[in-house]
């Protein structure tokens, strides 16, 4: 989610494009191209193509929109090709309406003391979800998942995703975390499928 370049604009929308694709396929399984083979046939193929899927993924609970608006700060993520460069990135959200939050994300282009990049957009909460499941949009239209997996008791911190494990965020309300928090969140992302191994730090020092 926390996308910062405002000038990346053809890429997010290739980039959300495929997101909705996958997540397409994904609920279509019955109208897959193995649907007219013979019956045997299909239900090996369909369950080769389901087992290409990624296996669900669990959410917390329950989040308290008023408690977890606020100033984020991007302690790490799996890289994103329009958040290359980017230092000091935070997230800022803010309630629009019981199922709404504005979005607006910022960071400094390559040194903490570079040009700012901001981009605004709105998270829709996904009915249901308790609050947890959430799609963000920058261009009309055009929607990614934001995810929230685990949260701290006290919203201090928080690890954000998507179903396909594409991207990761861990996030925090201040600009630094405790590496035992940070070790721990990492390795409960793991366990759902995430690479943490290409999860990259980002800087956070020298900041406005």
């Amino acid at each position: 989610m926390l996308d910062q370049s405002s000038n990346a604009s053809r890429g997010r929308i290739s980039l959300l494009l495929c997101v909705l694709s996958l997540a397409f396929f994904a609920g279509c399984a019955d109208n897959s191209p193995f649907a007219n083979d013979d019956d045997g046939d299909r239900e090996t193929l369909q369950t080769l193509y389901l087992a290409t899927l990624p296996p669900p993924l669990p959410t917390v609970s329950f989040v308290d929109p008023a408690q977890y608006v606020g100033v984020w700060y991007e302690i790490a993520s799996l890289p994103q090709f329009f958040s290359a460069g980017c230092h000091c990135t935070t997230a800022t959200y803010g309630a629009i309406d019981s199922s709404t939050i504005s979005v607006f994300n910022e960071c400094r282009l390559n040194s903490a003391s570079g040009p700012a990049n901001t981009i605004s957009g709105r998270a829709l909460v996904t009915p249901g979800s308790g609050n947890s499941k959430l799609e963000v949009e920058f261009v009309p239209l055009f929607r990614a998942p934001y995810w929230i997996i685990a949260l701290a008791a006290d919203y201090s911190h928080a690890l954000v995703g998507d179903p396909f494990r594409g991207s990761l965020f861990v996030l925090s309300r201040s600009r630094t975390l405790d590496t035992g928090t940070y070790d721990s969140l990492l390795a409960y992302a793991a366990t759902q499928g995430f690479n943490t191994a290409n999860v990259r730090l980002t800087p956070q020092t020298g900041c406005p």
